[in-house]
């Protein structure tokens, strides 16, 4: 079983929806959150990091 991540029904045109599979997702978010720790300014944006790794 895999996921969808889409834009709302409002706006389902602008972008075409993500299918992936459990593995996939993991790792696409993993990488998001990496890229988000990088433009980090309070200590609370930090701390989320350290909380998911």
């Amino acid at each position: 079983m895999g996921n969808v991540i889409s834009m709302p029904e409002a706006q389902e045109d602008a972008a075409p929806s993500l299918s992936m599979s459990n593995g996939l997702t993991s790792v696409f978010l993993d990488v998001l959150v990496l890229s988000g720790s990088q433009i980090a300014n309070t200590d609370r944006e930090k701390e989320l990091n350290n909380l998911l790794f």
